[in-house]
């Protein structure tokens, strides 16, 4: 990856309809959808945000470096689909692998959708089979692009596709010192004190870029939700930081079932309109806080209703409240 490249990742800033957008997702980083990171940067930054023409039609304002996004996940798949060689067996690593992630963004998509019976999304495969279905259709098909019933969109605080956040790309990354990349985006204040650049780049001014992209994705666009899974602590710094010149109330509720587990509830009064953030733990049932020492296999169960109990109590209101 050279330096271009680089500066162009972090003005992509995600998927979706954001302008219509009921609520947005906010992940730590870009996944790479199964496939190889090579395409991945090549279709972020040559394909990414235009038309079959090659113009930019999805900007956030003017000029690509203001911020520029994917109308849709799967279009973007199929512009990634270009740079792969589907001859090379070693090479070639196709699809969208089961993600708890995904899936609980379905539940949710369907759960607002459904006036008769929501409480059912949240229940597990063993109790309801016959949903499964439905949830797979959804996470592969329908969220993160524009879609009859509720839209969403999805942004992500650090620029660099990665499969998860275990890899490294000591090739396709060698330019970038992994170390002072990812202690830049975590926002410790012990961090800023630190020389946190090389002849690459400085990576305190990328994160002072991001940053203002992401406050502007937050104030331009009137979606009246966002819900971030994971990294919560430095998310709600980035959220005092980018909101500082407005009212932002924090709050640390705790859920009736779920006492134990820490999340937190961020209002915000923007320009546009008044906005409510939650910031989640990641929906993993294998991760300690949704564990049940008596039965493992509660294990799954304990989550969803972990986020069910947030569901009805944050997020059906406030998307029924607009």
């Amino acid at each position: 990856m050279d330096i271009e490249q680089y500066k162009k990742l972090l003005c992509f800033f995600g998927y979706g309809n954001f302008p219509e957008a009921h609520f947005i997702i906010w992940g730590n980083e870009e996944g790479t959808g199964g496939y190889p990171i090579v395409p991945n940067i090549n279709a972020r930054c040559n394909n990414f945000g235009k038309n079959d023409k090659g113009e930019y039609i999805y900007l956030l304002r003017d000029k690509w470096q203001q911020g520029y996004y994917e109308n849709s996940e799967h279009s973007g798949t199929n512009k990634l689909a270009r740079y792969i060689d589907t001859d090379d067996n070693n090479y070639y690593s196709p699809g969208l692998k089961h993600s708890n992630f995904l899936e609980l963004v379905a539940r949710f998509c369907l759960a607002l959708e459904d006036k008769e019976d929501f409480e059912k999304w949240f229940s597990s495969y063993d109790e309801r089979p016959d949903l499964k279905e439905s949830i797979k259709d959804c996470y592969r098909n329908q969220i993160f692009k524009d879609r009859d019933g509720i839209k969403t969109a999805l942004i992500d605080w650090r620029p660099l596709p990665r499969m998860n956040e275990k890899t490294w790309y000591p090739e396709e990354y060698a330019n970038i010192d992994k170390t002072k990349y990812l202690k830049a985006f975590k926002l410790n204040k012990a961090n800023k004190a630190i020389v946190l650049k090389d002849e690459f780049t400085n990576y305190l001014e990328d994160v002072n870029m991001r940053k203002e992209i992401i406050r502007d994705v937050f104030t331009e666009y009137s979606f009246p939700l966002g819900i971030a899974f994971g990294d919560i602590e430095t998310k709600k710094e980035l959220i005092k930081e980018i909101f500082k010149d407005d009212d932002v109330y924090i709050s640390t509720e705790n859920l009736v079932n779920f006492p134990y587990i820490k999340w937190y509830k961020l209002k915000i009064n923007t320009n546009k309109k008044a906005k409510v953030f939650l910031l989640l733990p990641f929906p993993d049932h294998r991760l300690k806080i949704y564990k049940d020492d008596i039965n493992r296999n509660r294990n799954k169960t304990n989550m969803l209703l972990f986020f069910k109990e947030i569901f009805i109590n944050h997020i059906q209101s406030t998307i029924n409240d607009q």
